[in-house]
């Protein structure tokens, strides 16, 4: 590099990318990175039908969301500041009364930190320990799908689409569970299903799992 000379490396690539289906295209913001050396897609966000975008460039806006997404890149932050805001600890405290000697915090907080637990990076929590042992929060099973989001092949990324897989899941599986949320990290995308019996969601989706290409080399794991 000569002297005096300024490279500025910009290490994320933004694209919006149309995907077909049906007799309709739907366009997505895509991020792309190197990754192992190899470019692949880190970032996908849908941004509406060609009709949707000409109607918010002109400022009739796109309405309300049938869904959003979260980044996980400052929630803890933002997550806890509104939870400050809202006093919802203590909201919980003055309802559930003192706290015990030997809890390690009170009941408020305990909440507070599982609701905040619940958005950055769900997992269940059946019981409190040290608060109210006796105090069951349900009785249903957790089934967890993280789906790989560096190691399949460029062309997958680009033709399936991650509201197929949420909108699928909740079709197989019918009366026996259901997608309550999902996260997406730097590598993997997660949706959380929840419902009477693990085994039974997992047999629902268990074809699905297997041939759907999006799904290849996925993560399943039980969380309740």
């Amino acid at each position: 590099m000569s002297p005096g000379r300024l490279v500025v490396y910009y290490p994320y690539v933004a694209s919006v990318v149309g995907k077909k289906r049906g007799g309709s295209t739907y366009y997505y913001l895509v991020e792309s990175a190197r990754v192992g050396g190899k470019p692949r897609i880190v970032s996908q966000e849908y941004l509406g039908t060609a009709e949707e975008l000409a109607a918010a460039m002109r400022g009739g806006g796109l309405g309300l969301p049938d869904r959003v997404q979260h980044k996980d890149f400052g929630v803890a932050a933002a997550a806890w500041g509104m939870l400050e805001d809202l006093g919802a600890a203590g909201l919980i405290d003055a309802a559930a009364g003192p706290r015990r000697a030997d809890a390690g915090a009170s009941a408020g907080m305990y909440l507070a930190l599982a609701a905040l637990n619940r958005l950055a990076a769900p997992c269940s929590k059946l019981r409190f320990a040290g608060v109210r042992p006796d105090l069951s929060f349900g009785q249903g099973e957790g089934l967890a799908v993280y789906l790989n989001g560096t190691d399949l092949p460029d062309d997958v990324y680009q033709k399936c689409d991650f509201n197929f897989v949420y909108s699928e899941f909740n079709r197989l599986m019918g009366a026996v569970g259901k997608v309550f949320s999902h996260w997406s990290g730097p590598t993997e995308t997660a949706l959380y299903l929840y419902g009477p019996s693990f085994d039974k969601m997992q047999a629902a989706v268990a074809d699905f799992l297997s041939t759907y290409p999006l799904c290849q080399r996925c993560r399943v794991v039980q969380i309740a």
